[in-house]
């Protein structure tokens, strides 16, 4: 269970970034 536990933080952790860097893309395409 404590194994799960880290590994849906570690996922979240992960998808929390996939959504700064479309952010992060977005901002820099419409810059351009």
């Amino acid at each position: 269970m404590k194994k799960f536990k880290s590994f849906s933080k570690i996922c979240t952790r992960n998808l929390n970034y996939n959504i700064y860097l479309y952010v992060y893309v977005e901002m820099i395409l419409v810059k351009l």
